[in-house]
């Protein structure tokens, strides 16, 4: 990846020269693995914003087909580093606390934003950032900040744990918080969730991702 990819005119132009194995990635990203295996990885260059918006160089990438190219190629490795597989580099991926980033579509399903749909979440997750996280059974994913009050809306449980949800997710760290929301017996869509703080700098090891991938020495296989 080169700077030159920051127009739309030149991002257009990642999606015809290189289309990343994984059986999900497009044919011509495959080839381009196995012609040339030790192509070095890239860092620091592709991020996601917690509203899952694509940035290059901290510049939003808006181009249509660019951004379903990265969100098709989007996987990780065994260590929890995600990264997109640009036709034959790994392009690791700097993550706003979380891998996935949720939102409901149009249709009401609950999707991530390279578009997989969630149809489990096991906890609820308050962190000291403020956001809103939960884990399901493809990881942790970060509601977009627009997404949260629908999701909330959606969760059944008591008024009175209701209100003491709120305070916990303004600060789930308070000393103050009742035990017994930890003990509610929350549900979404029916499915049984639990309610966990667990503070930003503890994330990435507790729900085993990378926010910012480092070179590890060596090249690392894909899982899905």
């Amino acid at each position: 990846m080169t700077k030159d990819f920051q127009s739309d005119h030149q991002q257009a132009r990642m999606t015809t020269e290189f289309s990343a194995t994984s059986d999900a990635f497009d044919p011509m990203v495959t080839r381009a693995m196995r012609k040339w295996p030790e192509v070095p990885a890239c860092y620091d260059w592709l991020s996601l914003d917690p509203r899952g918006r694509w940035r290059l160089q901290d510049q939003p990438v808006t181009h249509a087909r660019t951004i379903g190219f990265l969100n098709r190629h989007y996987t990780r490795d065994r260590h929890g580093q995600w990264f997109v597989q640009n036709g034959p580099q790994r392009v690791f991926v700097s993550l706003p606390g979380a891998p996935h980033v949720l939102a409901f579509s149009g249709a009401c399903e609950l999707r991530t934003h390279a578009g997989r749909i969630v149809s489990e979440i096991r906890e609820l997750v308050a962190s000291n950032d403020g956001a809103l996280r939960c884990l399901t059974e493809i990881g942790l994913g970060l509601f977009d900040d627009r997404e949260v009050s629908r999701f909330l809306a959606e969760l059944e449980g008591s008024a009175e744990a209701r209100t003491t949800l709120d305070a916990v997710l303004v600060a789930p760290f308070a000393p103050d918080i009742p035990v017994e929301v930890w003990n509610t017996p929350w549900r979404w869509r029916g499915q049984p969730l639990s309610v966990r703080a667990v503070a930003v700098d503890a994330l990435d090891s507790r729900y085993h991702f990378v926010s910012h991938p480092r070179s590890l020495g060596r090249t690392e296989d894909t899982v899905e």
